[in-house]
């Protein structure tokens, strides 16, 4: 009841300042879900502001957490906001931003629906509301949202403004938005579509120069992801049993086929078990099993433009992260899923594809894994050509997470190489 009558109180001071004086040069203002971390999310956001600026709609700032560590460097936005601490003060602080900007888009992602935290998904969901109150043009853009969503989101998404652009990233999420809310979301791709390759870096260059040499070499390139998080905390020895799976099905594709070689790729850096840490050991495990130059890791923290770069020069990707798929599928490059809270399923359907998602449970058996990885392999040019046709279509339907006048002219496709070589 208290959350309620706070909420409440805020709608009319957004209100009220929708009134005010704005000033000329408003620029646009992004949300994201969480703190710094998150490829993914950073994938997101560069992706908006990208195409914000390409658009010519600058400056684009950021919301930031006070007192928390920065966001890095994120190519496209000019500044980064710190919001206060304190529940009345941020949300005094985000009405003030909100009317100040001429465009506000909050990344909702998978964290809109309770999922992580229900009280962390209100107020992603009332930054959105309270921005279209103050007279922002605001979107939520392309988000999940799961058929047993907690009740407070629904409950946000009834009452919130009419005026915010309400945006699900796949048809199932606006299915289960349309049934909570009782409005009809706009259908898009996920923002990170908007995402544009990277510079390859002085620490990447010996990673493309490996690629090359296994392509010269006759191999096929198979990029790995390893993301332990597609199985809950309280399963710590399933996700023993799950690296143990990927090291035996990586290690006998190689043994039984010799023209394939293998490149792990972190999607995460977070904690002290990330996909680079779970990499380097899959690397170390492999390495005791097949010949050392067909096996390789990402070096370092690299931003989701870079690893877009190296998306873009293997044959195909197993991955458990969504937008290191994204990623790979933006660039032409086939993908196999350990999908986890459903997010995959909606993601292939953009594309039409089919018998590329593995659950967790299932991939814990090498055998099913396997089954999954050399089928990918075996099919991956017919899987390539889908994945081109269809590539046009999502790029406009991720678009469309912009509001018309804000969206660019032009974005990026696949690289020569790929439209010349879709696989090997």
């Amino acid at each position: 009841m208290k959350q309620r009558l706070v909420i409440t109180a805020a709608r009319l001071l957004a209100a009220t300042a929708r009134i005010l004086p704005r000033s000329d040069a408003p620029g646009c203002l992004i949300v994201p879900p969480a703190g710094p971390g998150s490829l993914g999310d950073e994938a997101m956001v560069e992706g908006v502001a990208g195409a914000l600026a390409a658009g010519g709609h600058t400056p684009v700032r950021l919301v930031a957490r006070e007192g928390k560590e920065p966001w890095p460097s994120v190519e496209h936005v000019d500044e980064q906001l710190a919001v206060p601490r304190g529940g009345v003060r941020r949300l005094l602080w985000f009405i003030r931003q909100a009317h100040r900007h001429e465009r506000v888009f909050v990344v909702g992602a998978d964290c809109v629906d309770g999922h992580y935290s229900p009280q962390n998904s209100v107020q992603l969901l009332l930054m959105a509301d309270l921005a279209a109150r103050a007279g922002s043009v605001s979107t939520l853009l392309g988000s999940s949202y799961k058929d047993n969503a907690h009740p407070s989101t629904a409950w946000m998404l009834r009452t919130m403004s009419h005026r915010v652009r309400l945006c699900a990233r796949d048809p199932v999420s606006g299915e289960r938005m349309k049934a909570a809310s009782g409005r009809t979301p706009r259908v898009v791709a996920d923002a990170a579509f908007l995402l544009q390759p990277g510079t390859i870096t002085d620490d990447l260059r010996p990673t493309i120069d490996w690629i090359d040499r296994q392509h010269s070499a006759g191999r096929v390139v198979l990029g790995v992801n390893f993301n332990r998080q597609v199985l809950t905390p309280d399963r710590e020895d399933d996700r023993a049993r799950l690296l143990e799976s990927y090291a035996s099905t990586l290690a006998r594709l190689a043994r039984e086929d010799d023209s394939i070689a293998l490149l792990m790729i972190p999607h995460d850096y977070r904690s002290e078990t990330s996909d680079l840490t779970q990499g380097l050991e899959l690397l170390d495990a492999l390495r005791d099993e097949i010949d050392d130059e067909r096996v390789e890791c990402v070096p370092g923290r690299q931003s989701p433009g870079r690893l877009k770069a190296v998306a873009d020069r293997v044959d195909a990707v197993l991955t458990g992260r969504m937008h290191f798929a994204i990623a790979s599928l933006g660039r032409g490059a086939p993908v196999a899923c350990v999908s986890y809270q459903g997010k995959f399923e909606g993601l292939m359907s953009h594309f039409g594809l089919e018998g590329v998602i593995i659950s967790p449970d299932e991939a814990i058996d090498p055998d099913k894994l396997f089954r999954l990885v050399r089928s990918l392999l075996d099919r991956r040019v017919a899987l390539a050509l889908t994945i081109r046709q269809a590539l046009p279509r999502v790029r406009a339907m991720s678009l469309e997470n912009l509001p018309e006048n804000a969206r660019p002219a032009v974005q990026g496709g696949p690289s020569p190489q790929l439209e010349a070589e879709p696989a090997r």
